[in-house]
């Protein structure tokens, strides 16, 4: 298999029931802002991959390069909102392709401190896997969940992840295969 471009969702990926839609990043003001207060966020910061510089700048940089990341086939993030508010950034689901030849990819996502606790993660991660399997270049999708996040373990676990071992890091690894 070749690296080829990833696609944006056609249709509308939403799961009113559970209050989520995801949606692309757009370089607006509200997407920036959302995007740097995420990357200040001290358990964004230390669970997630973050620039070294977050300011509107860089978060603008990096909201620009969706496409060209698109385009090379690495990677799709979407932000996830709530139904009907799609100004109002509460996080990101996403995927970066890291074996081409087998369509793996990995699970990343996070979320505001003030939209957690709902389950609005478990449905963005369970609602943008079912799409990214169906619709993607991907055959398996995995999570590497430090022990010391049992949260992040929980929501990948409800999405329909399953554990697949613990990486040499001891990092858990969850996987979800495309079904069919």
């Amino acid at each position: 298999m070749t690296r080829r471009a990833l696609l944006l969702p056609t249709a509308r990926l939403v799961d009113e029931d559970r209050g989520v839609e995801l949606r692309a990043w757009n370089a607006t003001p509200g997407d920036v802002h959302a995007l740097v207060s995420a990357w200040a966020e001290p358990a964004v910061r230390r669970w997630c991959l973050v620039p070294d510089t977050v300011d509107a700048q860089a978060a603008a940089r990096w909201i620009d390069g969706g496409r060209s990341r698109l385009d090379a086939g690495r990677a799709v993030d979407l932000v996830v909102v709530e139904p009907g508010r799609p100004h109002e950034p509460l996080g990101e689901v996403g995927l970066a392709v890291v074996e081409v030849e087998r369509g793996w990819a990995e699970l990343g996502y996070w979320l505001a401190l003030h939209a957690r606790g709902v389950g609005r993660a478990t449905a963005a991660v369970q609602l943008f896997s079912t799409w990214a399997l169906r619709e993607l270049p991907i055959t398996r999708l995995f999570a590497q969940v430090d022990p010391e996040n049992p949260a992040a373990g929980a929501v990948v676990e409800r999405a329909g992840y399953t554990v697949a071992g613990t990486a040499a890091d001891g990092r858990q690894v969850w996987v979800r295969d495309r079904v069919g």
